[in-house]
């Protein structure tokens, strides 16, 4: 699981930088494109259990006239 983690986050990084080209512990990958590093962070996020889809939250409404 650490090399998931360490691998989003050289995607994540690669994408806030712009940059296609992405370095991990061993190898070097340069992608096609921002929209696939992107994606590929969907996947990492997914399996990781990081993922926001899916999540659901409940809202509490206060009133403040409780006369």
């Amino acid at each position: 699981m650490a090399d998931a983690v360490t691998e989003l986050q050289a995607l994540e990084a690669a994408a806030a930088s712009g940059t296609r080209r992405v370095k991990y512990a061993d190898r070097e990958v340069e992608y096609r494109s921002l929209t696939e590093i992107r994606s590929l962070i969907v996947e990492k996020r997914r399996e990781l259990g990081l993922s926001k889809r899916g999540l659901s939250f409940d809202y509490l409404k206060v009133d403040k006239d409780l006369g």
